[in-house]
């Protein structure tokens, strides 16, 4: 997974606070940090 860009601030979704981060390979989307794990994807 590529990580492009991230935001500022840190939010709040049901009760977790993280950043959004911005991915760019395999897909391109926005991704909620909470739910990333370091090494968790394909290289």
């Amino acid at each position: 997974m590529t990580v492009s860009e991230e935001t500022v601030d840190s939010f709040t979704v049901n009760g977790v606070r993280a950043k959004w981060y911005r991915i760019v390979d395999p897909v391109e989307g926005w991704v909620f940090g909470a739910f990333l794990k370091p090494g968790n994807g394909p290289d």
